[in-house]
């Protein structure tokens, strides 16, 4: 099942538009969509445990995540030689989603997501430190 809805590109697309992006075809749709996700999972992968954020449906899908990638997913659509005849809103868009998504990256945001599970008896652990500083000669 697809993570977006049609419900969920009302109010940053009309329907016309989103139907003459994606050539009334529901395939090039989808796969824009998984453009999208497969970006925002580059972006989270680290922290968060993107196949439970993508596992989600209907209400209990975080906001933001939806909006993002209908952003995402609607910039995926548009055809490369048009870029420039698109309205400025959707490169606004597109823009704003990749900052979002930086920024959580760099955890200067923090969002409701599902962080991986510790394995029993296991805990992520990393070891950290430098050398020694050196003498000079």
């Amino acid at each position: 099942m697809a993570f977006l809805t049609d419900e969920d590109y009302k109010g940053l697309i009309d329907q016309e538009d989103l139907e003459a992006f994606s050539e009334n075809d529901p395939e090039t749709r989808r796969k824009a969509e998984r453009q999208a996700q497969e970006d925002i999972s580059s972006y989270l992968r680290s922290r968060f445990d993107v196949a439970a954020i993508f596992a989600t449906e209907g209400e209990s899908r975080n906001s933001k995540i939806v909006e993002v990638m209908a952003d995402l997913s609607i910039w995926n659509l548009i055809p490369s030689g048009t870029y420039r005849d698109v309205s400025d809103i959707r490169e606004t868009r597109y823009k704003a989603a990749i900052t979002w998504l930086c920024r959580v990256q760099k955890g200067e945001l923090l969002p409701e997501l599902p962080r991986y599970q510790e394995e029993s008896g296991k805990g992520r652990t990393f070891r950290w430190g430098s050398q020694s500083l050196r003498e000079q000669l």
